[in-house]
This record gives structure tokens, C-alpha cells and sequence, in this order.
């Protein structure tokens, strides 16, 4: 997994944030090595500069696995709360588009595995 890019929007980008963010990002790895290379783009940061209380924070992961972008867009009232949440919705996308793949392929083999048994019982009739 590679990190393309760490953005702030509206608050300054320490390296605090940015240390988080790629702990986080280098911990769902391991999830995303049946789809390497894949790239991650990450944005944190307040939702507006006017507001400081209630969900201001925000944090969106975009992940480009297999020709395809997998998104997470989480606001909460916590910048690392929002970085946490939108980690773990892509860690389950991830895991939920390993399991499409894996359940196409053995569908797939189920299908031709029927149409050779059926050839092989004419053949023997």
C-alpha cells in the first residue's frame, strides 16, 4: 500500500496527524496485498473553520484497488475518532471485495467442474 498523498483542509497538518494517519493507513496493509500496487489518498481536517463544536472533523481515505476507487468519508466531534472510523470502513470494503473475488472464482470453478462432470457422463453412455 502506498500513500499518495495526506491533505489537511482547514487546520494545519502536524506531524502528529500525519504520523496517525500512516500508522492507520500501514495497519490495513495486510488486508490490500491481493491488490497490489494500490494507492491511498487521505484528506483530514475541519468541516468549516467557523465551527468548533459538535461533528467538525472529518476524515476521507480513498483507496484505488484493481481499477477500482474504494471511499470513506467519516465526520466526527474527534480528529483521530474520524481517522479510527474511516480506517476501519476501508479495511471492510477491502475485506468484502477479497470475499467477492474469492466467491466469483470458486463459483466460476463450481460451474466448469458440473460441465465436466456432465460431459464425462456422456461420454461413458
Amino acid at each position: 500500500m502506498r500513500i499518495t498523498e495526506i491533505q489537511g483542509t482547514n487546520i494545519e497538518l502536524t506531524d502528529a496527524i500525519r504520523n496517525y494517519v500512516t500508522e492507520k493507513v500501514e495497519s490495513i496493509a495486510r488486508f490490500a496485498k491481493r491488490f497490489d500496487p494500490c494507492d491511498v489518498a487521505v484528506e483530514v481536517g475541519k468541516t468549516s473553520e467557523h465551527h468548533n463544536k459538535g461533528d467538525v472533523f472529518f476524515a476521507e481515505m480513498n483507496v484505488v484497488v484493481v481499477g477500482e476507487v474504494l471511499r470513506s468519508h467519516v465526520v466526527a466531534d474527534d480528529l483521530y475518532s474520524a481517522i479510527h472510523q474511516a480506517k476501519d470502513d476501508v479495511k471492510r470494503q477491502l475485506i468484502d471485495k477479497k470475499e467477492k473475488m474469492v466467491d466469483a472464482r470458486t463459483e466460476g470453478g463450481d460451474e466448469i467442474e458440473e460441465e465436466d462432470a456432465m460431459v464425462a457422463d456422456e461420454a461413458e453412455e
